[in-house]
């Protein structure tokens, strides 16, 4: 087919360029491809109706569809559904239609097979994925990895072969990469090889030392670390991370799960991918649970009111379990002051590392979610108690997540906080600690809205620090003017913070630096770090610092 168009008038960059979605997403709920774009509000509507035009009669002559355009003030997503064979296809058309390539000619041969073996995985509720090379069925220990050249022309011959291991999806707006290496040490505890992809970074087995070493790649997204140990055959059970970004811009590489976990949804990265409320970003996390097998586990906080209100009208609640855990109330996992209780145990929450002696709460209700799902995918309750007595509050263990240290006699909290809920908890930590004289270190991990950074700054405000050390983004990873600085001191200002308190740095290593010169014994410091850690470790290594 043969077709002409001149440039399109619309400005505004395209993110990057039209990419394929091999798995359920928001707006595709089979796969096929999407592009956003950002322009000026009164010019989205118009952009995307002339897009979606041109992307329908594209796709027209391939079967390909249907073409959706959704506008969210000046953001607009147009997504093409494409089956697995034709979702390269379905880049370019997208392509075409929104001025990234240039309309021309194009061709494509549809693959039955591989269509085939979709349906039949889809069937039986078997991950799926493929690339130019192979196709892989299963995940892990138990996948089946076929020639993607030479298919079989019956699906059954190979199905059979797939052995299942337990897969655990993870998202939510703070405690992901804690509840993920909480639940794969218990995992470890059982006897298993434990896949893990965080936003640290993608491992294999228990940690190891040497911070942080545990990784055995640079964080990749979601859907390439998902591959990652798709393909590798040491992992028998598999924990897989993955936040709001790589839900909208890939989806899930699969479906299949046996359990999802949401840690909870607040108010972070609004603005972004046409999402603009907390509402809106719930039901993007709750992406994980459509993907779940058919009586699969959803695990959620019966403390979060967003994602309760969402549930009770999910559609998809009737296909599987739904688990909730509280450290303020009764439910399926649940803590009192003193005590957890869940899967039939009471263990001491003074008794587990990763609680600080119970002062970081948010880590008692990441551990019930954890155990929650480990005994859902049949994990055993002794597991569940070794795991969670054994993962610690160090950088080997959970790098960059409540890492506690003592330095000269002062206590030092490294984390990544960059939202006002996790500032907030971060507040109730260093309430319990009781430090003598409290310092932070804070900024941005990347751009925020404006009302994002206001709200940040009040939540560190309430803190009530001696000191408050702002630290710029790294260039490499704003884009933008790079304002968030004056905004976070503004919003300190505003809440009433002095000037005398506030100090702002080049960079991360010499805010951590002004802090480290300052400290006094008694004193605590929480220092919040989104660019380097290794550095940071580095840097309180040659301040003395000992593990706490």
């Amino acid at each position: 087919m043969a077709a002409s168009t001149g440039a399109s008038p619309w400005g505004g960059p395209v993110e990057p360029s039209a990419r394929p979605i091999h798995g359920r997403h928001l707006l595709l709920p089979a796969g096929g491809a999407a592009v956003d774009a950002d322009l000026p509000p009164d010019e989205a509507r118009d952009a995307a109706a002339e897009w979606l035009d041109l992307a329908c009669r594209l796709a027209a002559p391939f079967g390909l569809g249907p073409a959706e355009a959704r506008v969210a003030g000046g953001h607009v997503s147009l997504t093409l559904a494409a089956p697995p064979d034709l979702r390269e296809l379905a880049v370019i058309v997208l392509d075409q239609a929104v001025g990234a390539a240039t309309v021309q000619e194009i061709s494509a041969r549809p693959d039955p097979a591989l269509r085939a073996l979709y349906a039949a995985a889809a069937a039986a509720e078997i991950p799926i994925v493929h690339d130019a090379v192979e196709v892989v069925l299963g995940f892990g220990a138990g996948a089946v990895r076929l020639d993607r050249k030479r298919l079989p022309r019956d699906p059954a011959t190979v199905l059979a072969g797939v052995q299942h291991i337990p897969i655990v999806r993870i998202t939510g707006t703070n405690g992901k990469t804690t509840t993920a290496n909480l639940l794969a040490a218990i995992a470890t505890a059982a006897g298993e090889t434990a896949g893990v992809a965080t936003t640290e970074g993608v491992r294999v087995g228990p940690p190891s030392d040497g911070a942080p070493g545990t990784v055995t790649a640079a964080a990749p997204s979601a859907a390439r670390a998902a591959r990652m140990l798709g393909r590798d055959p040491r992992v028998t059970f598999a924990v897989l991370e993955t936040g709001r970004g790589g839900l909208m811009r890939r989806g899930l590489l699969f479906d299949g799960a046996d359990a999802a976990i949401v840690t909870n949804v607040s108010a972070d990265h609004l603005g972004e991918w046409g999402i603009d409320t907390v509402e809106a970003l719930a039901r993007v996390k709750l992406t994980v649970a459509e993907g779940l097998r058919a009586g699969g586990a959803l695990v959620v906080s019966a403390d979060n009111p967003v994602l309760t209100e969402i549930l009770a009208e999910w559609p998809g609640a009737a296909r599987v379990r739904t688990l909730r855990f509280s450290a303020r109330r009764q439910a399926e996992g649940w803590a009192d002051e003193h005590t957890v209780h869940v899967a039939g145990l009471e263990l001491p929450i003074a008794e587990l590392p990763i609680t600080l002696g119970g002062a970081a709460r948010y880590n008692v209700e990441n551990a019930l979610a954890a155990a929650l799902a480990a005994r859902a995918v049949g994990l055993g309750a002794e597991a569940v108690d070794a795991g969670l007595r054994a993962l610690k509050p160090t950088a080997t263990d959970n790098p960059g997540r409540g890492n506690l240290y003592v330095v000269r006699g002062a206590m030092v909290i490294v984390d990544n906080v960059s939202n006002a809920e996790g500032m907030t908890r971060m507040g109730e930590l260093a309430k319990a600690l009781d430090g003598d004289r409290t310092t932070l270190v804070f900024g941005l991990s990347a751009p925020r809205s404006p009302e994002l950074v206001r709200q940040l700054g009040a939540a560190a405000a309430a803190l009530g620090c001696v000191r408050y050390v702002v630290k710029p983004i790294p260039p490499t990873q704003d884009p933008g003017p790079g304002d968030e600085v004056d905004r976070l001191c503004a919003a300190l200002r505003d809440a009433g913070v002095g000037e005398e308190r506030i100090a702002v740095a080049t960079d991360e290593r010499e805010a951590v630096r002004m802090v480290l010169d300052h400290l006094a014994p008694g004193d605590l410091a929480l220092l919040m770090v989104h660019h380097d850690l290794r550095a940071v470790q580095r840097q309180l290594e040659a301040a003395g610092a000992i593990p706490g």
